[in-house]
C-alpha cells in the first residue's frame, strides 16, 4: 500500500493502514477497522481492554490463547509489555495499559432547584 493511503494506524503493532471514510465517521458503534488493521488485532485489542477494566488476568490468558499472537515482538512496547504479563500469569504485575479508543465517557448531571419551598415552620 502507497504511503498516501495510510489514515490510521493500528493501536497493536502501529502499522498504518487506510481506514475507508464511511467506517471513520461511523458514530454508534465502532467498526475493528477504525482501532486495528487485522481482525485478529482487533481480537487482542478487545482481551487488553476487557483485561484494563476487570483486572482478570486468567480470563484475560484465556482470551489471548485464542488470538494469533504472530509477530509479538513487533507489537507496541506497552502492549507487547501486557501481552507478556498476562501469558506468564501471576509472575509479577505490570500495570494494565490504556488502550486508545475514540469514545469518550459521558457524564450527566441533573441540576435539582428548591424552588417554592417554604420553611414557615416557626
Amino acid at each position: 500500500m502507497s504511503d498516501n493511503n495510510i489514515n490510521a494506524y493500528c493501536a497493536i503493532c502501529n502499522e498504518g493502514y487506510h481506514i475507508c471514510n464511511s467506517c471513520h465517521n461511523q458514530k454508534v458503534f465502532k467498526p475493528w477497522r477504525t482501532v486495528t488493521d487485522t481482525i485478529e488485532h482487533y481480537k487482542i485489542y478487545l482481551a487488553i481492554h476487557r483485561y484494563t477494566v476487570t483486572k482478570n488476568k486468567e480470563l484475560a490468558k484465556e482470551e489471548l490463547q485464542k488470538c494469533d499472537l504472530t509477530g509479538l515482538e513487533s507489537f507496541n512496547p506497552e502492549i507487547k509489555s501486557v501481552i507478556k504479563e498476562i501469558m506468564a500469569g501471576n509472575e509479577g504485575t505490570v500495570e494494565p495499559v490504556k488502550v486508545k479508543t475514540s469514545y469518550k465517557k459521558r457524564k450527566e448531571y441533573t441540576e435539582v432547584k428548591n424552588e417554592g419551598i417554604n420553611n414557615d415552620n416557626e
